[in-house]
């Protein structure tokens, strides 16, 4: 069995308490137990855009779930802003991942590259049910 090796960025957003937010970030690490990296700007405007990444996937260090980290984002995110969690990883060749997490203050949503292919495929042959097979 091999190993599965993710890097996750995310865009730039706008967050409803700068400092709370800080303090999640600092509160987190990853799967593979390194620090999650806060990144911090500005918008147009001035005003403070923040993003994070790390190699592995985020986590709570008491083992809470990827999908409490995902909740708690959605508590910290401004209610007009979006924040795009972008992976990607491997396993070996046997898995090519890629997706996108999208969280707002009201839902959040998954994506993958997989499926985004699939369909553009469907939709160019004229196939609504061409099926094929990604993972191996």
């Amino acid at each position: 069995m091999a190993n599965y090796y993710a890097y996750v960025r995310t865009n730039y957003f706008h967050v409803k308490d700068a400092a709370a937010f800080r303090e999640f970030i600092a509160s987190i690490g990853s799967t593979e137990g390194d620090k999650v990296e806060l990144i911090e700007g500005k918008d147009k405007e001035g005003n403070p855009i923040f993003g994070f990444g790390c190699h592995g996937q985020p986590a709570f260090p008491e083992a809470d779930s990827y999908e409490g980290i995902l909740e708690s984002l959605s508590e910290l995110v401004a209610d007009d802003d979006a924040v795009i969690i972008m992976e990607i990883g491997h396993e070996k060749l046997n898995y090519l991942a890629g997706e996108a997490r999208i969280i707002t203050s009201k839902e959040a949503k998954c994506i993958t590259i997989a499926d985004q292919a699939i369909q553009t495929a469907r939709e160019m042959l004229g196939e609504a049910k061409w099926e094929t097979k990604t993972e191996y």
